[in-house]
């Protein structure tokens, strides 16, 4: 065999790049001295891909304040009808004296146009007049797109009240009395006086009870551009679903003698009854036209029958329709169910699995809302058709083997080589079995409980925890992580994500799906992350799912080490640890002893 001395190998690389730099250099020179006439080429493919379209119009012109919500179609494409990487349209509305009393930011993710809605109450204590609204749309593939709206701002001549719920729906967590808070509104121009709730109109509601408990006003009074607050107090005897509708009753000072009255939208209320979901089983492999099955088990600790829809896509399997065959009765006690699918392609894909629960007016659905949300799994269908044919076909054969038949020889080859491979490498074949039995051991430990059943994940952090041959964070973690805390029973999984992954992520396209069908919730740009997930976990009582230690909220959050789970993914699989209670580790000579992505 012929030998190539390193130090030629050096040789032949400086070369090589001191070739491709002089080449390089003399396309530069010339692209530098160039004839201006005679790049107008260039110039014209800058000016195209630069080319975009704004679309920015008030659906609206004359709005009344807090009848009227605020409607804006924007788009923002290349004049090809293609979308714009990492487009952004930021827009504000100013009063008549040219105070900026609204602001927003929108990520751009469609190439079509759409709308975005102020609501009505964001201008119950604006005065008439006209109001600007600007927007401008940019990109680092555009320049800036400004543009100017304005619309007409209508006041009420006479009183009138608005009621309003922040929380709608409402779900109730126990027997316990809950307070649900709301709001009235004076969206007129002059005072009310002699508010009085007077009853209630229910549109829909379960057999289950429902008592309501209003304030007493005590003859109150709300000016023009005032809001009141206050809390209804609910007592419900077990689960149920209701929509009902408030009265109020009210004089204006314009009109003492006339009594008004004013509806509320309808409030949802939600007690979601006692069914736990213990487990689930999605199995990874199925057969070309045999049965593929899902199964679940579920207790209903209510006295009655509950009903369930569960819910299974996926482009391989056709599962049975529920929707056409009807809900599962679940009766009270243990119950154990399945979904059966047929394949009928080859393959490897995504299975959606979700249950969602009923509530029931007679044989009338008036609601239904997630129980298990989402689960992404994965299913490979193979045909054993075609295994068992070629099986079939090398037994039966009736062809005779000679004793030099190059079948015979080859074979012969390359068991002797193999076992020569064997022998001189089992020092280190014994090497792979210790790490193997090392890893085995390092990672089986006891199942972990944690003190919450509803969970935060930090899907930016998740994502770029493992990335792939291109550097790039993997969508498959976060799908993995849904997953696994699915099977651990965490009855909710919220999974938030910053605006900037849906540019970073390797598998934009899928990531943009599981937005749009929510099994994310993608950020608004510029809004900090970690700031919002640790109000979200405060405000839903869970848990967080993140590497990320949270060191700059600690003084503001310091139950961050009791509820924030540290986990690791190691080629593929999610591995979930304890929580740390301990403080964190103070800083030695200037330097932090704990590590943060």
């Amino acid at each position: 065999m012929l030998k190539f001395p390193f130090n030629k190998w050096i040789s032949l690389v400086v070369i090589s790049i001191v070739i491709t730099m002089l080449t390089t250099g003399s396309q530069l020179y010339i692209a530098a001295h160039q004839n201006p006439q005679t790049s107008g080429n260039t110039l014209s493919s800058i000016y195209e891909f630069e080319n975009a379209t704004f679309t920015f119009e008030l659906v609206k012109l004359n709005v009344t304040r807090g009848e009227d919500d605020l409607i804006i179609t924007f788009g923002f494409k290349f004049t090809n009808e293609t979308l714009i990487p990492d487009a952004t349209i930021n827009y504000n509305i100013t009063d008549p004296l040219g105070v900026i009393i609204y602001q927003q930011s929108i990520l751009v993710n469609t190439n079509e146009t759409f709308n975005e809605t102020v609501e009505w109450d964001t201008f119950n204590s604006e005065p008439e007049g006209v109001y600007n609204v600007t927007a401008v749309a940019n990109s680092t593939a555009t320049g800036f797109y400004q543009a100017l709206e304005v619309f007409y701002l209508n006041i009420l001549p006479v009183g009138r009240i608005r009621m309003s719920f922040p929380n709608n729906p409402f779900y109730l967590e126990s027997n316990e009395s809950t307070l649900v808070p709301f709001t009235l509104t004076n969206i007129g121009g002059t005072n009310v006086t002699d508010i009085a709730l007077i009853g209630q109109d229910v549109f829909e509601s379960t057999i289950e009870a429902l008592d309501l408990f209003f304030p007493s006003f005590s003859n109150l009074t709300i000016a023009s551009d005032e809001v009141y607050e206050n809390n209804i107090i609910l007592i419900a005897d077990g689960y149920l679903y209701k929509r009902l509708s408030l009265n109020l009753q009210y004089y204006t000072i314009d009109e003492p003698e006339e009594k008004k009255l004013t509806s509320s939208p309808p409030l949802e209320i939600i007690y979601l009854p006692n069914l736990v979901i213990h487990n689930y089983q999605i199995p990874e492999n199925a057969t070309l036209d045999e049965e593929y099955r899902i199964t679940f088990n579920l207790t209903n600790g209510e006295e009655e029958v509950l009903y369930i829809d569960a819910y299974a896509e996926c482009d391989l399997i056709e599962f049975e329709d529920y929707d056409t065959t009807g809900a599962i009765p679940v009766s009270s006690g243990y119950n154990q169910f399945s979904i059966i699918g047929i394949p009928h392609t080859e393959g490897t894909d995504a299975i959606w699995f979700w249950i969602e629960i009923e509530w029931r007016y007679g044989e009338t659905v008036i609601h239904s809302t997630p129980i298990l949300y989402t689960v992404i799994s994965f299913v490979n269908v193979v045909n054993l058709t075609v295994v068992t044919t070629i099986e079939t076909t090398i037994v039966t054969t009736n062809d005779t083997i000679g004793f030099f038949d190059p079948v015979v020889t080859y074979a012969t080859i390359l068991t002797s080589l193999l076992l020569g491979i064997g022998y001189f490498s089992r020092d280190v074949i014994r090497g792979i079995a210790t790490k193997t039995k090392f890893r085995k051991q390092e990672h089986s430990f006891a199942e972990i409980t944690y003190p919450y059943d509803t969970v935060i994940l930090d899907g930016s952090n998740i994502a770029w925890e493992e990335k792939n041959a291109d550097n790039k964070p993997k969508l498959n973690n976060i799908e993995t992580m849904i997953n696994k805390l699915s099977r651990a029973n965490f009855k909710k999984i919220i999974t938030v994500a910053d605006a900037a992954l849906r540019y970073q992520i390797d598998d934009q396209k899928k990531l943009d799906r599981l937005v749009k069908e929510g099994a994310i919730k993608m950020l608004p740009a510029r809004v900090d992350g970690d700031k919002f997930i640790l109000r979200l976990a405060e405000e839903e009582n869970g848990m967080i799912i993140s590497n990320d230690m949270f060191k700059e909220f600690r003084e503001q959050a310091p139950w961050i080490d009791e509820r924030r789970i540290p986990y690791t993914i190691l080629t593929g699989e999610v591995w979930l640890h304890p929580t740390s209670v301990s403080p964190t580790p103070k800083e030695e000579n200037g330097e932090t002893l704990a590590f943060d992505r």
